[in-house]
């Protein structure tokens, strides 16, 4: 198979999701292929993927996730037996995952996951995001250690994890935890319609020299949509790849609106730079005329929640915040 050779930038990787729609598709099982851990013969199923296709095992052992988002979530959400995964600097994985949960995949870096930790973990299946295995050029070598999925990812948390679970045959767990999802949403909307003025919300996050706001469009934004969150009309778009929009701290007043979510780092940048960017942010002649800082109702949140596309769990850690901040009663 040709090796890929498309490079894309760390800030792609970060903002990752409007690039098509997710394409992992079940064709079918056939009755061997391989063997399994006591020689006896172990089943497989014919899957198409974003790069080709490939024969993956019915009950993968030894998953090896290729992408800390979507992939891993998905994978340890429905029980699938991870044993190793891309991490980020500082914090490997993602607290609301849960320490238990991680304790015993091997970390395998962050800028140029090691072939060589992958391979000693014998997987039986590979499957992540095709822009992560193609920013680092390694389906090739991925697929001569095992079966290799790679997944076209959106900005739709339901999408994404409905295709990781398709690859790693446990749809109907997925399907399970989604429809907790849509329920929960439901009654929050419920909730918020109850709730008198319904707070219009804005979702920040501060860049070195800029504030990035984000739109309807974004992997929390489709969240907050669902929910019936209202939002300022700059951030309500009607353009599927628009997921923010860039102002100048001259500017940060076009950010105004009753509560903000603020997202902070996270997703392997920087903390420090991150955190020298909200300091400017908040220095500035501008900041403390919106309404949302004059009343105190700014709100950080876990930005690898809220910004990096991933699964139930970090959807509903969005959830959280919305019901934490927002509806009557709890509202602070």
């Amino acid at each position: 198979m040709p090796r890929c050779v498309r490079r894309i930038s760390r800030r792609r990787l970060l903002r990752i999701g409007g690039a098509g729609v997710a394409g992992a598709a079940l064709l079918g099982v056939s009755g061997c292929g391989g063997t399994g851990g006591r020689g006896a013969p172990e089943r497989t199923r014919a899957v198409k993927h974003a790069l080709g296709s490939a024969k993956v095992p019915v009950e993968p052992r030894r998953v090896v996730v290729m992408d800390p988002y979507a992939s891993l979530q998905t994978a340890l959400a429905i029980g699938s037996p991870v044993v190793g995964s891309p991490t980020f600097p500082g914090e490997p994985f993602p607290r609301f995952l849960g320490e238990k949960e991680t304790a015993k995949i091997e970390g395998l870096g962050y800028d140029q996951p090691s072939i060589e930790k992958i391979a000693a973990l014998k997987p039986d299946l590979i499957v992540g995001w095709v822009d992560w295995i193609e920013y680092h050029e390694a389906y090739d070598e991925l697929s001569e250690i095992a079966p290799t999925v790679a997944v076209r990812s959106s900005f739709d948390w339901k999408e994404n994890s409905r295709v990781v679970a398709d690859s790693l045959n446990r749809r109907g767990e997925m399907e399970d935890l989604i429809s907790d999802y849509e329920a929960r949403v439901r009654r929050l909307n419920e909730a918020l319609n109850e709730t008198p003025e319904k707070p219009e919300v804005s979702v920040l996050k501060p860049r070195e020299d800029m504030l990035e706001v984000y739109t309807n469009r974004f992997y929390a934004g489709r969240i907050l949509e669902e929910a019936g969150v209202r939002r300022p009309k700059n951030q309500v778009v009607d353009d599927p790849e628009k997921s923010s929009l860039e102002l100048s701290l001259e500017t940060v007043t076009e950010a105004d609106a009753d509560v903000i979510f603020l997202m902070v780092g996270g997703g392997g940048e920087d903390e420090r730079a991150a955190r020298d960017a909200l300091k400017r942010l908040e220095s500035g002649p501008l900041w403390g005329r919106l309404r949302a800082v004059r009343s105190g109702r700014v709100h950080e949140v876990d930005p690898n929640a809220w910004f990096i596309t991933g699964g139930p769990q970090a959807a509903n850690v969005v959830l959280d915040d919305l019901e934490k901040h927002l509806v009557k009663g709890n509202a602070r």
